[in-house]
C-alpha cells in the first residue's frame, strides 16, 4: 500500500523514540513516493526517516519540537520540495534531554533549524496555539525572515491565545523582500489599531492583512479527513477534539 498512499494520519502515544539510538542510522528511510498529505500528532520521529518527495501538506499537532532532533546531521536534511502548507498546531519546544555538545547547535535553535530545512519550500505557514506561552513567545524564530528567507512563502496564518506585545514577534516579518498575506483573528487587528497604530502601519506596508473569525478553518483542506481515528464520527474514543483543533479559536478573554 505504501507506494500508492497519498494521505496519511498518525496518532500515537508511543513514538519511535523508545530507545537511545540515532534513528537515521538504525532505520532505513520509509519511501512514500505518492504521499501528499501527512498529519502527525505526538509521534514526531517518523519525520526523520520519511522520504516523501511529493508531500504538499504537513500538519504537526501536540509535538515537542525539540524531539525532532534525533542525532542526525542537520546539514543533510532534505526539504520537501513540493510542500505547500506546514501547520504547527499546539506545538512546543520541549523539554527533552539532548546531547548539546554533539549537536553543535543551541538546543533552543534546533527546532527552528530542522523545521526550516524540512519546510523551507512552503507557501503557507500556520501557527496555532492555545498553550501559554505560545510557540513564538517561547523563542521560535521561524518568522524572523532575515534568518529564514522562506523563498516561496506567500501567507502566514496566526491563531494565538494571547495578544499582549504580539507585534514584537511579528516585526521581523518586515524584513521579507516579498509582500505577504498575514491572517489574524479580528479582535487582534482591532487591538493593534488602538494600542499599536504605528507598528500596524509599518506592518501593513509589507503585508496584506486578512482577518479570521472564531470557527474559521485554518487551512483550505478540511482536516480531519473523513474516516479513521481522526474523524469525529462517534465510533472511537475521543481523546482530542480535532474539529476545534483545526479551526480558529481566537483570543483568551482579557
Amino acid at each position: 500500500m505504501i507506494p500508492a498512499l497519498t494521505n496519511l494520519s498518525i496518532e500515537s502515544t508511543l513514538s519511535l523514540d523508545t530507545a537511545d539510538f540515532d534513528l537515521s542510522l538504525m532505520l532505513p528511510p520509509i519511501i512514500m513516493p505518492s504521499l501528499r498529505i501527512l498529519r502527525i500528532t505526538q509521534d514526531y520521529n517518523i519525520i526523520g526517516i520519511l522520504d516523501a518527495p511529493l508531500l504538499e501538506t504537513l500538519v504537526l499537532h501536540d509535538v515537542a519540537l525539540i524531539a525532532l532532533y534525533t542525532g542526525q546531521d542537520i546539514h543533510k536534511i532534505t526539504p520537501f520540495k513540493n510542500l505547500d502548507t506546514i501547520a504547527l498546531l499546539d506545538c512546543r519546544f520541549g523539554p527533552r534531554d539532548i546531547d548539546i555538545e554533539s549537536s553543535h547547535f543551541n538546543p533552543l535553535d534546533l527546532p527552528d533549524i530542522i523545521l526550516y530545512k524540512l519546510a523551507c519550500c512552503a507557501k503557507h505557514l500556520i501557527v496555532s496555539s492555545s498553550n501559554e506561552p505560545s510557540l513564538l513567545e517561547s523563542g521560535s524564530n521561524l518568522l524572523h525572515l532575515d534568518e529564514h528567507d522562506w523563498p516561496r512563502l506567500q501567507c502566514i496564518t496566526l491563531d494565538l491565545s494571547e495578544f499582549d506585545d504580539l507585534m514584537v514577534y511579528l516585526k521581523p516579518i518586515g524584513s521579507s523582500p516579498r509582500s505577504l498575506t498575514l491572517r489574524v483573528v479580528e479582535p487582534l487587528l482591532e487591538y493593534w489599531k488602538e494600542e499599536e497604530p504605528d507598528a500596524l502601519t509599518s506592518l501593513e506596508k509589507v503585508c496584506m492583512l486578512e482577518t479570521m473569525e472564531e470557527g474559521d478553518l485554518l487551512m483550505d483542506e478540511y482536516w480531519p479527513a473523513p474516516g479513521g481515528i481522526f474523524q469525529e464520527d462517534g465510533n472511537v474514543e475521543k481523546r482530542i477534539d480535532w474539529d476545534k483543533t483545526i479551526r480558529v479559536r481566537g483570543l483568551l478573554d482579557g
